[in-house]
């Protein structure tokens, strides 16, 4: 009997689903220039636009596209979307 209540409450709970990872490159980039974000998704139909967030004024981004603005800096971003969490780092260069 104790063998099959066990069998019952975990045949109860759903499996984890598996919503695979987001990785997104490091970005190095002049002042004044700008550079595409590409955003990688392990699974093909988890994938949605990520919102982007950091710290500071050294970059801006919109609409997927960051823009090198103070150079020789570095800014780590953070990408999320419903399920995924992933971060990377801007680099200005130098001129």
């Amino acid at each position: 009997a104790f063998v099959f209540s066990l069998t019952a409450l975990t045949a109860c709970t759903p499996l984890p689903v598996d919503y695979g990872t987001l990785t997104v490159a490091d970005i190095t980039v002049k002042a004044g220039e700008n550079a595409e974000i590409a955003p990688v998704f392990s699974i093909e139909k988890y994938k949605e636009t990520p919102n982007y967030t950091f710290e500071g004024q050294n970059i801006s981004i919109s609409n997927g596209v960051v823009q090198g603005l103070i150079e020789g800096s570095e800014t780590i971003v953070t990408a999320k979307t419903t399920h995924h969490e992933a971060t990377f780092k801007v680099t200005v260069e130098m001129e």
